[in-house]
C-alpha cells in the first residue's frame, strides 16, 4: 500500500487480477506467506521460500519440477504458479 501511494502504481509484486507477468521469467505467487509489515523480508524467514531458492540456485530445477509449487493459468492465457 505504501509503494503505490509512493508511486502511483501496484508494485511488481502484487498479487490477484494484477499480477505482473514478464513472458521469459517464472512469476511466483508467494502473497499467502509475505507476512512482514513492507512484505520484503518473508524470501529468509520462511522455510518454503529457502526451499524453493534452493531447488532454483544449487539444484537448477525449473518451476515445473518444483512440485510444492502450482501452476495458474490466466483468462488471458497467461500462467504464473503459486505455492500450494
Amino acid at each position: 500500500m505504501v509503494s503505490t501511494s509512493v508511486h502511483g502504481h501496484d508494485r511488481a509484486g502484487l498479487a490477484g487480477e494484477e499480477i505482473c507477468i514478464v513472458e521469459g521469467v517464472d512469476t511466483i505467487d508467494v502473497s499467502h506467506i509475505d507476512t512482514s509489515l513492507i512484505g520484503h523480508s518473508y524470501y529468509g524467514d520462511n522455510p518454503a521460500m529457502i526451499d524453493d531458492l534452493r531447488a532454483l540456485i544449487q539444484l537448477s530445477r525449473p518451476t515445473s519440477e518444483r512440485q510444492w509449487l502450482q501452476q495458474v493459468e490466466m483468462a488471458s492465457d497467461e500462467i504464473y504458479w503459486k505455492f500450494r
